[in-house]
């Protein structure tokens, strides 16, 4: 699946929807312990087996605080990308599960899930990615912690194929139990905003976006509760 087909959702989301649309306060749910928290180690997951530890529609609109977000797609790979970046090296800060940042990590699978709800007022973007062990999936999040620290600030244009540049603005990431979230503003987009989190689970990097006209002031919890959310669904 193409990156513009991906983010298409979100870029018309960010255009439609104004102030009316907000992510609705999210009361949180129990932190998961044990060997199901993030960064803890646990059973190696097979390509066969991430499909199992993702989201449903309904847990994704809980933890969003929405009701009529569903399925847009599903991707069995990598998704690809027939854009280009104003700077490719802040391609991970600013998108989840893009080639950009995992080319050449030594990732085996991955396997994700999109969401949005009539309008696009609201957008997940569910990532998990496979690695050989758990060491290779922690390198690989450190590596995309120091490069979200050097993006800070930084203007990121993405231009889809025959589309127009939208430009995005990172924010100081931060990391709290393991989980890094930095929310990224779309310029000219009034509040709209995407919370990107990311951390590891056993052999996994959980990678994920969420977009809303609310995400600039809700984004680095709501990012916190659905990492947490996958990472409970890993296996003992």
């Amino acid at each position: 699946m193409r990156r513009a087909i991906r983010w298409r959702a979100a870029l018309a989301a960010a255009t439609i929807i104004g102030t009316s649309g907000c992510v609705a306060t999210v009361a949180g749910v129990p932190r998961v312990g044990g060997d199901r928290a993030p960064l803890s180690w646990g059973p190696d997951l097979a390509a066969a087996q991430l499909a199992d530890v993702l989201l449903d529609a309904a847990t994704v609109n809980q933890l969003m605080g929405t009701n009529g977000m569903t399925e847009l797609r599903t991707y069995d790979q990598m998704p690809g990308d027939d854009g280009t970046y104003s700077d490719a090296a802040c391609a991970g800060a600013v998108f989840n599960t893009v080639e950009a940042a995992y080319k050449g990590s030594g990732y085996v699978a991955a396997k994700g899930t999109q969401f949005s709800d009539t309008g696009g007022k609201h957008y997940v973007d569910q990532g998990v990615v496979a690695y050989g062990s758990g060491a290779d999936a922690r390198k690989f999040l450190a590596a995309s912690q120091h490069s979200w620290q050097r993006c800070v600030g930084r203007h990121i244009a993405y231009r889809a194929k025959n589309d127009s540049p939208i430009t995005w603005t990172i924010r100081a990431p931060v990391t709290t139990d393991g989980i890094t979230v930095a929310v990224v503003d779309r310029e000219a987009g009034e509040e709209y905003a995407c919370a990107h989190g990311i951390t590891a689970k056993s052999n996994v990097v959980i990678d994920v976006s969420a977009c809303s006209d609310g995400m600039a002031n809700q984004g680095l919890k709501i990012a916190r509760i659905l990492v947490d959310a996958i990472a409970a669904n890993f296996p003992r």
